[in-house]
């Protein structure tokens, strides 16, 4: 193991030799493509005939000021034309790379430029002041590339805002990068791509009707108006910023993630196939079935005008999060969750399922989802402002397993889940005594509470006029406020654990009328000195707010 280690720090590789060797043999690589680059730009630069046959090596063309270059060129490794915003284009002829070939957008520093103060004596003035100058823009006026088309490696079209289509005959052995190429509107590029395709930010309006894209799609900021009738992706699909793309075809099939950010999708179809999660998130979606198959989490965030999710019975094979769908309805009867739950914000939802069961994964993953799974919160409902009650047949096995109900009207169980189940309330441990009979506690219990969320929660299940009955307070001061009238409130000394008396501050939000018990030290006398306290302000004549929310 410590071998691993010492190789993984120093790296040396198992046949005893070291990454150092790999170092200076990309060094030697680039030297010898600056070199045969070089020679090529004087040819080109003399107007010389270019010698037949393919150019060995890589062509490194970033940030020169190349206009053109010849028909029927031949490059055996990659062809970098990043940040020539002179390049216009190729002759007559074919192009033939036998790497990668990358056009427009940013390029970092070169080899070539000036980095050798032998250039000009080795290849003469003009390719000197050739390469010294570099273009600085992203954008390169490419406006079509040759007829024939062939490379082996992955093709990069970044800021070719003269480019307005592809040839018909192009062949892209591996990836495909169109970014920011505003007038295409239409990707007429191999139906099947071998690697991943991105089209981000571009004019393109439609896909070829029959599209395998075996790594990952993502579309980004195109107006496109839909997808193809039978796309298939061997990875993910990303859709973002698309918001004339109102449905997905019936036969999608995406063999990892799905993910839909801020599009105008209104229906997913129940046919849709899903190798891992589906994530969606601002979009108008209104139903969802529970017939989809999903490999892993299903989670939707932000989208309002969700109402339903149709179907008898939904499984869930990792985690579901519905947050931030206020226009949440109903829910399937059964329910049966292999990872976590998280419904928030589903301020219309009255009924969770009639039957639920929530497996977690003990000890995995514990920072997927925040420190929810950390602190073992197996169910998580808070600000479901309608849901007034658990479902009759709740399993949630294991011992960490626990339910927050932080802003629901849950105010009562039977006694068998009171007696199985642990509560959080907005992330913090609380009895089921303290949420769901909260007439049974003293007043001393909430004041000498240390913790002071649980007690804050106390406080509120209890209500601040009761638990001041029960601990025999006394009003010292009134007066009013924009949130109404506020009391300055001592709890006299009691003879057990607590022997000096404590006050508060009785107090109402006048955003959202919530009522308070805050404390305050006491030595204050009038409720102007404790809110003046509170807001941090030793001397209570300073605190002269103008308006209070």
């Amino acid at each position: 193991m410590f071998g691993n280690i010492l190789k993984a720090i120093f790296g040396q590789k198992d046949d005893g030799s070291s990454d150092a060797l790999d170092v200076d043999s990309r060094v030697a690589s680039e030297i010898r493509h600056r070199d045969a680059t070089l020679a090529f730009l004087r040819t080109v630069l003399a107007s010389e005939p270019i010698d037949d046959g393919p150019f060995e090596g890589s062509l490194m063309l970033a940030k020169t000021r190349i206009r053109s270059l010849p028909g029927g060129l031949e490059v055996s490794g990659d062809l970098d034309l990043r940040q020539c915003q002179r390049f216009r284009g190729f002759e007559d002829g074919g192009l033939v790379v036998g790497g990668n070939l990358v056009i427009g957008g940013d390029a970092e520093d070169s080899v070539l430029l000036g980095s050798d103060p032998t250039v000009r004596e080795r290849y003469g003035n003009r390719v000197a002041d050739f390469v010294r100058t570099p273009s600085r823009e992203n954008r390169c006026p490419m406006a079509e590339l040759p007829d024939v088309t062939s490379i082996a490696g992955s093709l990069v079209l970044r800021s070719c805002h003269n480019l307005m289509s592809l040839p018909k005959d192009l062949t892209v052995d591996d990836s495909i990068v169109i970014r920011s190429c505003t007038q295409l509107k239409e990707f007429r590029g191999p139906t099947v791509v071998n690697g991943s395709l991105a089209l981000v930010g571009s004019g393109i309006e439609r896909l070829p009707d029959e599209l395998v894209v075996k790594g990952d799609l993502t579309l980004e900021g195109l107006p496109l108006t839909k997808l193809p009738s039978r796309l298939e992706v061997g990875g993910s699909l990303r859709i973002h910023q698309c918001p004339q793309l109102t449905a997905l075809p019936t036969q999608l099939t995406v063999g990892k993630d799905l993910v839909l950010k801020s599009t105008g999708v209104v229906r997913v179809p129940e046919t849709l196939r899903v190798g891992r999660s589906l994530c969606i998130e601002r979009c108008p979606i209104t139903t969802l079935s529970a017939a989809m198959v999903v490999g892993s989490d299903f989670k939707v965030r932000r989208c309002p005008n969700l109402a339903s999710i149709t179907g008898d019975e939904w499984n869930v094979k990792r985690d579901l999060v519905l947050g931030g769908c206020s226009g949440l309805t109903s829910l399937p009867p059964v329910i049966n969750v292999d990872g976590i739950m998280s419904v928030t914000s589903a301020s219309r939802l009255t009924r969770l399922a009639d039957s639920l069961s929530v497996q977690g994964h003990a000890g995995d993953r514990l920072f997927l989802t925040g420190f929810v799974r950390q602190f073992g919160t197996r169910l998580t409902l808070t600000e479901c402002s309608s849901l007034e009650s658990l479902p009759a047949e709740l399993h949630l096995p294991g011992r960490q397993a626990a339910i927050d109900i932080a802003g629901t009207p849950i105010r009562s169980i039977s006694k068998a889940q009171m007696a199985e189940l642990t509560f959080r309330w907005r992330g913090v441990g609380i009895s089921a005594r303290a949420l769901f009979e909260p007439e049974l506690l003293t007043a001393e219990e909430v004041l000498t509470e240390w913790n002071a969320e649980v007690r804050r929660v106390m406080i509120e299940r209890l209500g601040p006029e009761q638990l001041m009955r029960k601990g025999n307070a006394k009003i010292l001061d009134t007066d009013t406020d924009p949130g109404g009238v506020r009391e300055l409130v001592e709890f006299p000394a009691t003879n057990r654990s607590r022997t000096d008396p404590r006050r508060f501050l009785h107090c109402h939000c006048p955003s959202t009328g919530r009522e308070y018990l805050l404390g305050v030290p006491v030595t204050i006398q009038t409720c102007h000195a404790g809110a003046a306290w509170l807001a941090g302000f030793e001397n209570p004549n300073d605190y002269c707010p103008e308006l209070e929310t």
